[in-house]
């Protein structure tokens, strides 16, 4: 057997089994969607209840809050819907990621490098 028939071989079984998995997909799924259907209705109502709760009693805040997202959705890179996060919380989750990828290296020489970076970009700055 040459390599051409290793290869149209190999390629018809992958395609046989990738048929195979398609044509059975509805088979898996329809369980899942029947459970999911009635979640979705009951999600959306729930969404609906809170949503004129929250109208009746702060509708102000509401309409600023949809005005500002439909701000967003316009220009998503100029408009932002949060609070700003200030530099110490972004030190500290760097920190919390770096002591999660790298335990042997301690808190204080995150720290220390992190606070030196710190001063140089504001006396460059």
């Amino acid at each position: 057997m040459g390599l051409g028939s290793q290869h149209d071989m190999l390629n018809n079984h992958f395609g046989d089994l990738n048929c195979e998995k398609v044509t059975k997909l509805s088979i898996s799924l329809l369980p899942e969607l029947k459970t999911t259907i009635p979640e979705r209705d009951q999600h959306q109502c729930d969404f609906h209840e809170l949503n004129e709760m929250l109208f009746a009693e702060c509708m102000e805040e509401v309409v600023m809050w949809k005005q500002g997202v439909e701000k967003w959705e316009v220009d998503m890179l100029g408009t932002n819907l949060h609070n700003e996060i200030s530099l110490a919380v972004l030190i500290s989750s760097g920190i919390w990621i770096e002591e999660e990828h790298s335990p042997d290296i301690g808190f204080y020489e995150i720290f220390q490098h992190l606070m030196t970076m710190q001063l140089i970009l504001r006396v460059q700055g």
